[in-house]
């Protein structure tokens, strides 16, 4: 990855999650593996683990029998 400030890293990985989590979330995934910028990678932790509840396949909890 070239040398990017951590911001501009921070957002570039949050952008692309958005436009196309599904098909990105492997190349995310192998960011992880790379020498990244610390809050980078908590960007990435954090898109990966938002986006998979997302996408979770299956039914919702429904708030009410909370």
């Amino acid at each position: 990855m070239p040398e990017l400030p951590q911001t501009l890293g921070r957002m570039v990985v949050a952008a692309a999650a958005q436009e196309n989590f599904t098909t990105l979330r492997p190349d995310l995934a192998a960011l992880l593996e790379r020498e990244v910028p610390d809050g980078v990678v908590q960007q990435i932790h954090d898109d990966i683990r938002i986006r998979s509840r997302t996408f979770a396949v299956g039914p919702r909890p429904d708030p009410s029998h909370a």
